[in-house]
């Protein structure tokens, strides 16, 4: 499968310093941050990860394990990881994001110069994720779990058609995933954000990530539910906009 299918540059800026890979949460396409990729310094490109079975991708065979995933997710960016780049991940996004900088790194890549980590913790959210999902109202059922936070889209019937088995897959593959170990640690600073009132995912838990790296380590809480991002968009990319600036131990 060729980068292309996997990397959506929404905005290509070719001269940028640094690129930005972002990776999804459950049941979401790369289309998720096209808002954010113009409100962004021009010194940065946002590529947004397009999973397999969904979007231009709905044909594909959505992955059934972590590590076919982030296997694709790892050969695609193989042939631009030799300059700049960082990872954010939110929610699924997140774990997908740890796990593909160490993959990169074990494919003797440089690792990225900052991992942001939103909505999720190391050791995976604060509930039992069962993967039986079978039906319409078991899926919106686990939905709940993560605040109640039921967009217009899924209201309208063709649209939950169309996310209801994505998210569903999704989630079981999330059942089955374990972090790898990371022996040694990365060496990056790593960044972590959540909501104040998540009810998955708690500030504590959220602030084990700093065992993830022996570089620095910050957190940052914003107000909201697991879908804070939503509500706190400007200040989160007012955040991201400072920790990807130059000063921010930005490392080659």
């Amino acid at each position: 499968m060729s980068a292309s299918a996997w990397l959506c540059p929404f905005i290509p800026r070719p001269d940028a310093r640094l690129r930005l890979v972002c990776f999804p949460h459950a049941g979401a396409a790369a289309s998720t941050y096209f808002r954010w990729a113009r409100a962004l310094p021009a010194a940065v490109e946002l590529v947004a990860v397009q999973y397999p079975g969904r979007a231009e991708r709905l044909r594909e065979p959505m992955p059934e394990s972590m590590s076919d995933l982030v296997a694709g997710i790892r050969d695609a960016l193989l042939p631009s990881v030799g300059e700049p780049y960082a990872l954010f991940g939110h929610s699924m996004g997140a774990a997908v994001a740890y796990e593909t900088a160490l993959a990169l790194r074990a494919a003797g890549c440089p690792e990225p110069v900052r991992l942001i980590v939103s909505g999720r913790a190391p050791q995976g959210p604060g509930i039992t994720l069962q993967p039986d999902l079978n039906d319409e109202q078991s899926i919106l059922a686990a939905l709940e779990l993560f605040g109640g936070t039921v967009s217009s889209l899924l209201r309208d019937p063709e649209a939950r058609a169309a996310f209801l088995p994505v998210f569903a897959a999704d989630w079981r593959m999330l059942a089955d995933y374990h972090p790898s170990p990371a022996m040694p640690p990365l060496t990056c600073p790593v960044s972590a954000m959540t909501g104040t009132h998540d009810p998955i995912t708690d500030v504590t838990a959220v602030s084990g990530w700093s065992a993830a790296t022996t570089g620095p380590f910050d957190l940052s809480v914003f107000p909201g539910d697991h879908f804070y991002l939503a509500s706190q968009l400007p200040e989160v990319l007012a955040l991201l906009s400072r920790l990807l600036s130059p000063g921010s131990s930005l490392r080659r």
